[in-house]
């Protein structure tokens, strides 16, 4: 059994895709597969992690989803509104805080992210996220699972998520296409069975 010593602060794993693309099975396959392997790790949705952590402590229960991603799929442009730009420095502010949460309490594990912040901010202020993007904590490394619109729409379980139209989809693979170009970035393809897709991910994930 390998034992995950190698680092004193926390690897940050996050694995990105849209609906359909196969994340949250990769992140909890991966998981897994890192707890058999003798690593300790654990899987979360960083955009849901404080609010829910917040209202599991004091209403004991979890808080209504803080995502924007239904005002955004609903417009017809990908301009602010300004409730857009009312909220964008809260919500700038609360993904900040949930890095630092992150960083601070889960010390010593591999943390698998079931989608980063990266979605969350295009769904606040559309193709200018780029600028947000940017200037935020960037995992260890990232995944982003990009395959063939029509297989994705194909695989989604949700009524919701495949009701949204192709052009948000279809701006939110490029938007992963464009931030994926660093050193810390891997693209998969998602049209890959699961098990070759896992292979790939944990393989990229023990070299860290």
């Amino acid at each position: 059994m390998k034992v995950y010593t190698k680092r004193w602060l926390e690897i940050i794993v996050a694995i990105e895709g849209v609906d359909g693309s196969g994340k949250t099975t990769q992140a909890r396959l991966l998981v897994n597969r890192l707890i058999d392997n003798g690593y300790d790790a654990i899987y979360i949705r960083p955009i849901f992690l404080l609010v829910n952590t917040i209202s599991k402590l004091f209403f004991n229960n979890n808080l209504a989803s803080v995502s924007p991603r239904r005002s955004r799929t609903s417009k017809t442009n990908q301009s602010n509104t300004h409730l857009d730009i009312v909220f964008l420095p809260l919500a700038y502010i609360y993904a900040s805080v949930t890095y630092i949460f992150i960083r601070t309490i889960y010390r010593k594990k591999v943390v698998v992210c079931d989608r980063y912040f990266y979605q969350f901010f295009y769904d606040l202020c559309g193709s200018n996220c780029a600028l947000l993007i940017n200037r935020f904590p960037k995992p260890d490394v990232t995944f982003f699972l990009i395959g063939d619109l029509d297989l994705l729409y194909s695989r989604m379980d949700s009524s919701f998520d495949s009701q949204v139209c192709r052009e948000y989809y279809y701006n939110v693979l490029n938007m992963y296409s464009i931030i994926s170009d660093t050193s810390r970035s891997i693209r998969i393809n998602a049209d890959k069975s699961k098990e070759h897709i896992n292979d790939e991910i944990f393989n990229n994930v023990i070299k860290l």
